[in-house]
């Protein structure tokens, strides 16, 4: 039997793979674990508000295309800071204008499931709890907000918790269950009462808050009080920043305890204080809810017609903003003051407006008074309308029965559906798992091989190399001669169109640019400022259409683009053709639609992004580029 000993080359091509395999293995749990290491902000406030979003990030992008959110956030917020960029951006999403319940569920949707955190699903799903109980659909609504309780005890945060908690409290209050919402305000008020920190001890105030309007709706006057007490006691004995902050509000909540009260006295003097706090903190908290309350005690007085004067005041100043969700509150108050004045016609009008209240007990005495009123111009037909409205309301506030079965198969319809989603996510995670350990390793197999192939072929070809290396030599001497000249040449010409295609190419920007510029100047004169402003000189259309003719004359730019610098954004690469066709910041603002100051900004980045020191000529790489 033959035998043959491991020669030298054997034992090193087998040291050589082992060294291979492990270099590979360490290169590919590197890439996939390495997260950005240096973070230049020294805070939240230093990104968020930092100059170049021009002092406000959110600002910067559209937000109500929530794919166009999360991919700004994965690709610009830092790691640490992204579950916060997350919510903040969707409590800036209520202000925006256009913005409905549909659009904040598809947001809610879409960072669920490109931020899987703990903290962002209980974020979301708390979210969606308070959606769901905005519409009344009071049973899905707490099916999410046990899913984020559930989630907030199998992660340990009792402070997140405690907002599941504060969920399930308003969804009593909004179903009538006012003894249910007292507990579990009082488990929060507990709670809070134990924290040290003072930011979150600071929560106390607006348990105390909501505690006293419980007590308010079920007409414990002298119970909401003694809560609206201690949140004035809480304020005031607070650290400095925190009386700033809720001292106003105290007063204000104070001062309408006082009014259902019925001492006026009391009240004129907390509402004396809501003006005093304002002027020395410069907190103008509601100040519509002030004149209102000067209203109030004036009609309580008997003074209706100055009562009538002081609602008037707080109507406007409420009208003034953007969230009218409760102008029904001013609505009433002004419908009591027409009543009481005698113009019926006017009461009713704002009776009528006012029955839109969520409040089911305010919604009671507003049929009634409307039912008095028709009474008393002679109308009975109405007003007997009015009063079977009322009667019914009254039988149904308590009664819910049927309605809460209905939102119990709701709840278990959404449940079964959402749990299927996670089922269906959680396999294709699995899978994708298998399909990249699975291309990792046909990966690795194909580079050693390839690799080894290649050693051998190198081998094959080095003798054939060396007998050829003379005569090459000789050969390669007597071309380069004639290659220099047509290089050169080739140069000469390659220049000499590029500089004809991008006069080509800016001459139909140009043309592209006066010929919407002639369209836009046959626009109505009261349309002309605001549409010219908000111009996009180039449409979506425009730009395809143009990005077509550069390939066209450029067939090896964009491939080379994408290969150096594939994280371009489309707007970057905008400004980068621009650049190269030679426009200026001023034409280049025209073009983009933007201003002077933000193609500064965008050139700036863009810089950034195409790894440019600061002496670098971005023109200058951009046309040798």
């Amino acid at each position: 039997m033959l035998t043959f000993a491991p020669t030298n080359f054997t034992l090193a091509m087998n040291k050589n793979l082992y060294f291979i395999i492990i270099g590979l293995f360490v290169y590919v749990v590197f890439g996939a674990c390495q997260q950005r290491s240096t973070n230049p902000y020294k805070d939240m406030d230093a990104f968020f508000d930092h100059p170049r979003f021009n002092g406000d990030y959110f600002a910067t992008f559209n937000l109500l295309e929530s794919d166009t959110v999360v991919q700004h956030i994965r690709s610009e917020v830092p790691l640490q800071w992204q579950g916060f960029a997350c919510q903040a951006a969707y409590y800036r999403l209520h202000g925006v204008k256009g913005v409905t319940d549909s659009i904040l569920f598809r947001y809610l949707d879409v960072i669920g499931k490109a931020f899987p955190a703990d903290s962002t699903v209980t974020f979301t799903e708390l979210m969606r709890g308070d959606l769901f109980i905005k519409s009344a659909q009071y049973d899905t609504s707490a099916a999410c907000f046990q899913r984020a309780y559930d989630l907030c005890q199998r992660s340990d945060d009792p402070l997140l918790a405690a907002s599941a908690i504060n969920g399930f409290a308003q969804l009593a209050l909004r179903q009538n269950d006012y003894p249910e919402a007292i507990k579990l305000y009082l488990r929060n008020y507990e709670y809070f009462s134990s924290l040290d920190t003072a930011m979150e001890k600071g929560r106390v105030f607006n348990v105390l808050k909501k505690l006293g309007n419980v007590y308010t709706k079920i007409q414990d006057s002298q119970e909401a009080h003694k809560w609206y007490l201690k949140a004035w006691n809480f304020a005031m004995t607070g650290p400095p920043l925190r009386r700033k902050i809720y001292t106003v509000e105290a007063a204000t909540l104070l001062a309408q305890s006082y009014l259902s009260l019925n001492q006026l006295d009391s009240a004129q003097m907390m509402v004396d204080t809501v003006v005093y706090f304002q002027k020395i903190n410069g907190n103008y908290y509601e100040e519509e809810i002030r004149q209102l309350l000067r209203g109030k005690i004036q009609f309580a007085r008997g003074n209706c017609a100055a009562a009538l004067s002081y609602c008037w005041l707080a109507k406007r100043t409420y009208g003034s903003k953007t969230d009218l969700a409760k102008r029904h509150v001013f609505d009433k108050e002004l419908a009591d003051t027409y009543a009481c004045l005698g113009r019926l016609d006017s009461a009713i009008y704002f009776y009528q407006t006012a029955l839109v209240t969520p409040d089911s007990v305010q919604l009671v005495a507003i049929l009634a008074a409307l039912s008095k009123m028709y009474e008393m111009k002679g109308d009975y037909s109405k007003a007997l309308d009015y009063e079977q409205k009322r009667e019914e309301l009254e039988k149904r506030i308590f009664t819910k029965d049927k309605e809460q079965a209905i939102g119990r198969l709701q709840a278990k319809i959404a449940l079964e559906k959402r749990e299927r989603e996670w089922a269906a996510q959680e396999s294709q995670a699995r899978l994708n798992w298998v399909l990249m350990a699975s291309g990792l390793v046909i990966l690795s197999l194909v580079v050693i091989i390839g690799f080894f192939a290649f050693k051998r072929k190198q081998q094959e070809l080095l003798l054939a190399e060396q007998t050829q290396e003379l005569l090459r030599q000789e050969q390669q001497l007597k071309e380069r001669t004639l290659l220099a000249t047509k290089q050169e040449l080739l140069a000469k010409n390659t220049a000499l169109a590029e500089v004809t295609e991008q006069l080509d190419l800016k001459n139909l920007l140009i043309r592209t640019l006066e010929m919407k510029m002639t369209n836009n100047s046959h626009a109505k004169n009261a349309e002309k400022d605001t549409e010219l402003d908000s111009l996009k000189i180039l449409t979506p259309e425009d730009w395809r259409r143009f990005r077509t003719l550069f390939e066209e004359r450029y067939t090896d730019f964009f491939p080379k683009l994408s290969l150096y610098y594939p994280k371009l954004t489309t707007s970057e690469i905008r400004l980068l053709l621009l650049i190269k066709l030679g426009f200026g910041s001023k034409e280049t603002a025209d073009i983009l639609g933007i201003s002077s100051t933000s193609v500064y900004v965008s050139r700036s980045r863009l810089r950034k992004r195409l790894n440019l020191a600061k002496d670098d000529d971005l023109e200058k790489f951009i046309q040798t580029f």
